[in-house]
């Protein structure tokens, strides 16, 4: 009575027609046993296989609902995830600009530390190059300093002694001195220079006061008066 294997729909319709059938058997003859007793067993049937179907029903709609929600979970956990991803991107492109900026910064400010101190040490290097120059010119101008006062000092000596009269003596050592120096040399004198050498001899002679000792003679003594 149409228990095979066909599809729900076609089951409740065979069985809805095989009740059909029964009540019209029935109303032929209603003490028809077999008839209510299939009718009966039919009707049962039929009642479980519509339950049946609509729990089936329901199932694919509640499937389907699960499939549209995980579906939309599902779309919503990738926009949250690409909207995360973006966020993502966008911090870590904010940190590395920052990064790159602070480094930048790094980078500038120890280059211009590094400009300032070569600066610095070459303007220390000329302070002391100008300090060693100005020493050096400072120590000639003393050394010359001092060797003008010092020339100034034995220009101002030698000047002194020409300026001094000297001494007799010191003219004959001088003359004996030079006279030294010289070999003596023989040279024929006139009559006329022989006597104006002589002349100029006598003239250098001084004369001395000889008192030889002993006792005073009338509390004097006598001079002698000697020239050679």
């Amino acid at each position: 009575s149409g228990q095979g294997e066909a599809a729900p729909d076609k089951k409740l319709e065979s069985w809805e027609s095989a009740v059909r059938m029964y009540d019209q058997a029935l109303k032929l003859d209603e003490e028809a046993e077999d008839a209510k007793f299939n009718k009966q067993l039919v009707s049962r049937m039929i009642k479980q296989l519509k339950e049946q179907m609509q729990q089936q029903n329901q199932k694919g709609s509640d499937d389907e609902n699960e499939e549209e929600k995980d579906k939309d979970e599902g779309d919503q956990q990738d926009q949250q995830q690409n909207e995360q991803k973006q966020d993502q991107d966008g911090e870590n492109e904010e940190k590395q600009n920052e990064q790159k900026q602070d480094q930048d910064g790094e980078n500038e400010e120890k280059q211009n530390e590094q400009k300032q101190d070569q600066q610095k040490n070459q303007s220390s290097d000329n302070q002391e190059k100008s300090s060693e120059g100005q020493n050096q010119e400072d120590r000639e101008g003393d050394s010359g300093k001092q060797g003008e006062e010092k020339q100034s000092a034995e220009d101002r000596k030698n000047e002194k002694d020409e300026n001094r009269p000297q001494s007799k003596s010191g003219e004959e050592k001088q003359e004996g001195e030079e006279g030294k120096g010289q070999a003596p040399q023989m040279v024929k004198l006139t009559p006329e220079q022989a006597k104006q050498l002589l002349d100029a001899h006598k003239s250098k002679e001084r004369t001395l006061i000889f008192s030889p000792p002993g006792k005073k003679k009338d509390g004097k003594r006598r001079a002698i008066a000697k020239t050679w």
